[in-house]
């Protein structure tokens, strides 16, 4: 049995991520919803302004459009950067624009649009997404600028393990180098480095242990009926400190009036169930 008003997440326009094909053959160019198809959004929208010299004198000494052949990288262009270089974001992003290039010269020389229709289509797309994402990271940082201290201070109350779990594993590295300044003219040696951490982490378990008996009994007083114990207590302390200290009045007063604060009729308290709460009359 379906599930009713369920609807399919829309598709990507143009094609679906996955393995990119060979490359093809000389002098073939692919069909538009090929994935060997790459452009940059500088691309886009510069269309064949985007196209340097030495890129058209690099594709004419190649062969031009008869020997062709539409791949992913390029290493024969003058400012493909290969091997550590290459691999880096800014040498990736510099060897897309030269794809970018190339692909738009074929395509411009063959007699076909810049670029295909769902290029356009998938770039407004992304600009939505990063629009809505910068809206919701707006929004999220004014609720977490406004309430998220006192959010902070009730998680470190309810659940300090966690707290300093989370503490730990966010805010502080995992690996501190030895040149790492701590204050100016000071630096943390990897062995200081090893015992804060070993000594986060065990406060970290200490308070965990400690924590841990709470989630399943929160109220754990087994000392027997509450009221009886304090007025017992109370009678003790005022026999113990009339002995010590004789004709002085104040501790024992001190006493008597714990006594009278918890001489308490049973009838006058209320229990309410299920939440355990006592609602004083």
């Amino acid at each position: 049995m379906g599930l009713p008003n369920v609807r399919p997440h829309p598709a990507k326009p143009g094609p679906r991520k996955g393995v990119l094909p060979p490359p093809m053959p000389p002098g073939q160019i692919p069909p538009d919803d090929s994935r060997l198809w790459l452009f940059i959004p500088k691309a886009i929208t510069q269309g064949e302004r985007w196209i340097q010299d030495d890129t058209r004198d690099w594709f004419m000494d190649a062969g031009g459009l008869p020997a062709a052949q539409v791949r992913r990288d390029y290493p024969t262009h003058p400012r493909w950067m290969v091997g550590a270089a290459g691999k880096t974001s800014r040498g990736s992003m510099l060897n897309e624009g030269i794809v970018s290039e190339i692909h738009l010269l074929i395509r411009i020389t063959a007699g076909l649009p810049d670029v295909p229709s769902w290029v356009p289509a998938r770039l407004s797309l992304k600009q939505q997404q990063a629009d809505l994402a910068y809206r919701l990271t707006k929004t999220a940082r004014g609720v977490f600028v406004e309430k998220g201290r006192k959010a902070m201070e009730d998680w470190a109350e309810r659940a300090p393990g966690q707290f300093l779990k989370f503490i730990g594993s966010t805010f502080v590295p995992k690996q501190i180098e030895q040149n790492v300044t701590v204050t100016p003219g000071q630096s943390m040696d990897p062995e200081t480095a090893d015992q804060i951490m070993a000594a986060l982490a065990a406060e970290i378990k200490r308070r965990e242990e400690e924590t841990q008996h709470l989630r399943h009994h929160p109220n754990d007083y087994e000392g027997g009926p509450v009221i009886e114990n304090i007025q017992a207590a109370a009678d003790e302390l005022e026999a113990a400190v009339g002995d010590r200290l004789g004709t002085s009045k104040s501790w024992i007063t001190t006493a008597r009036r714990l006594g009278r604060v918890i001489d308490i009729e049973a009838d006058d308290i209320e229990v309410v169930e299920p939440a355990g709460e006592i609602e004083w009359d």
